[in-house]
């Protein structure tokens, strides 16, 4: 059956006569995202653009800016204490990847900034690790000009050690099923 379409809600700009719709929110409703935990994320670029490499014979290729994106995916957990990554791949368009918040990682990581999402929550981490490539793209040879991210990303929180291996084996084959995936764009 499917799903019915209801009106986004709207709220009321600030010192403004006009409204917005409001962006319903990726995140599990009432969940607090600096909880120790397993999670699996989705990162994609600007609309999707194959900014990163190419896939070819089912293995995927970096380009400059993928190896950066790499690089930086790497420093997360040596940046970040309480912070652990586990299986990851960089797309042409898109980063799959495992993360393991400890329970210190939210009180080890509280100086960071102020505004944007909670400090020490996972969105915090990837607000980061997106402004990182960011800034670092700017050196690079061929700078690009534009967004690199697309606004937000996508996660799921993973619960069990079953879960766990089949997104693992999901993000290996990954490569092997570009053509069939929902991310690939061309």
């Amino acid at each position: 059956m499917a799903r019915p379409q209801l009106p986004e809600p709207t709220i009321a700009m600030q010192n403004s006569r006009h409204s917005l719709p409001k962006r319903r929110s990726l995140r599990l409703q009432g969940y607090d995202y600096r909880n120790s935990g397993v999670y699996f994320v989705t990162i994609c670029t600007a609309e999707k653009r194959p900014l990163f490499g190419t896939v070819r014979q089912g293995a995927v290729h970096l380009n400059e800016l993928g190896q950066l994106a790499d690089r930086c995916w790497k420093q997360i957990e040596r940046i970040r204490s309480g912070i652990e990554l586990d299986a990851y791949i960089v797309m042409p368009n898109h980063i799959h990847g495992i993360l393991l918040l400890s329970a210190e990682a939210a009180a080890a990581n509280a100086s960071a900034a102020a505004r944007g999402p909670t400090a020490g929550s996972l969105g915090a981490v990837l607000a980061q690790y997106k402004s990182t490539v960011t800034k670092r793209s700017r050196f690079t040879p061929s700078p690009l000009t534009g967004p690199i991210w697309q606004r937000n990303y996508y996660d799921h929180i993973i619960r069990s050690a079953s879960s766990l291996d089949r997104i693992r084996q999901y993000i290996v084959e990954n490569p092997a099923r570009w053509m069939d995936d929902d991310l690939h764009v061309g």
